[in-house]
């Protein structure tokens, strides 16, 4: 029985990635080719007001030019101009970003920070039929006769801001086939059979199901699937949790309110199933929102492995004007990661473990990659997300009951 290969991947929505956030990643001789040196001479040129959440800090690292092209960091990606924002080029990621995707063949895919305009263009890459929730005018494109979606899916985007930011889960169909040539001229002629052989089946009668969190910014999704060669029914889930761990004043952290409102959701669907979570929790393992999954029976597959295979961090930003700061050098010093977490990126499943017979993580980059000043993600040479994806073989023994 083939092992079910599951995916986790922050994506960076495209109009997330401006330049201010991470200042490391410009293509210098690109932006030279560009000519527009005047906007780098002041902040208000660069379209930084100090209406701009960011302006003060910013200030701090002097002017544009000194703080995005005058620090050696070895950018690599373009920068195109959108909304009055400076962004790395989309044109540049998003291949990266699928490639980054396929080069796995998951099965079973957990997407953040997709951006809602581009739904198309990755339902377009990565062949899949995705249902979007609560939206009209985003559709999956057509396909060519002949030629059926290899994923079905299921897409949400935020309340409070739609155009940027949005998730999803994919799940993989496959066809199986016949074919026969002519005897006398095989190079040239033949027939074929083909029917459909999914992956997972959606129970038709448990549609997905969207969740916002009352704080009324970040979502979830919640997908019953059924591993058809394992016999294994189960719940696939995603969530992109708040993206502070640090405590309020005289109260819990939105991220640990988001995932008690996910724990209640799970715990109160019926019939009960298995769950697999695919998340970007915005937490490291010592923080609240974390410690509420683990308590609810939520465990992190990673801790299935040798000690020396366990990633030590998703996602590396080594500088930036921001509040929290995910720099992966800090990896092993839980005094700075209980505030700047840099891993953050997760797949846990509950109730689902003992059908677990074999685990292997995918190689998806963070495996050999060594924290740095100049490799700072997003990055050509690493990932076009600031996250790695992450990832696993699960072999599942089959469940007969």
């Amino acid at each position: 029985m083939r092992p079910l290969r599951v995916l986790q991947f922050n994506t960076l929505a495209r109009c997330l990635a401006e330049t201010i956030y991470f200042p490391y990643a410009i293509d210098l001789e690109q932006e030279r080719r560009a000519g527009r040196e005047h906007i780098y001479e002041s902040w208000e040129a660069y379209g930084i007001t100090e209406r701009h959440w960011q302006h003060a800090e910013l200030v701090k690292g002097g002017t544009p030019a000194e703080y995005l092209l005058g620090q050696n960091e070895a950018g690599t990606f373009g920068v195109e101009e959108a909304n009055g924002k400076y962004l790395y080029a989309w044109g540049d990621r998003l291949p990266l970003l699928i490639a980054q995707i396929t080069q796995h063949d998951p099965d079973l895919i957990f997407l953040q920070e997709v951006q809602v305009d581009t739904v198309p263009e990755f339902a377009t890459a990565l062949r899949a039929q995705i249902r979007t929730l609560e939206l009209s005018c985003v559709a999956s494109p057509p396909f060519e006769e002949g030629v059926g979606p290899v994923y079905d899916g299921l897409y949400a985007a935020r309340r409070d801001a739609p155009e940027s930011d949005g998730i999803a889960i994919l799940w993989k169909r496959t066809y199986d086939g016949l074919y026969a040539a002519r005897r006398d001229a095989p190079e040239s002629d033949g027939v074929a059979i083909l029917w459909k052989r999914t992956s997972f089946d959606a129970p038709s009668d448990a549609r997905g199901e969207l969740l916002r969190y009352s704080d009324g910014q970040k979502l979830a999704l919640l997908q019953p699937l059924v591993a058809r060669e394992a016999g294994v029914s189960f719940l696939a889930v995603t969530t992109h949790l708040h993206w502070n761990p640090v405590p309020r004043p005289g109260g819990a952290t939105l991220q640990e309110v988001e995932a008690t409102e996910l724990i209640q959701k799970v715990n109160g669907r019926e019939p009960l199933l298995p769950v697999v979570l695919g998340a970007d929790l915005n937490c490291g393992v010592q923080n609240a929102a974390f410690r509420k999954l683990a308590s609810a029976g939520f465990e992190d597959l990673d801790a299935r492995l040798p000690a020396d295979q366990r990633k030590r961090f998703s996602t590396h930003v080594p500088r930036a004007a921001v509040p929290k700061l995910t720099d992966a050098r800090r990896w092993d010093q839980p005094a700075v990661t209980v505030n700047h977490p840099c891993l953050s990126d997760y797949i846990l499943v509950r109730d689902l473990g003992a059908l677990v017979e074999g685990l292997a993580a995918l190689d998806t980059g963070v495996q050999g990659f060594t924290p740095g000043t100049t490799n700072g993600l997003p990055n050509k040479n690493h990932s076009g997300s600031d996250h790695f994806p992450i990832g696993y073989n699960i072999a599942l023994t089959r469940d007969d009951h």
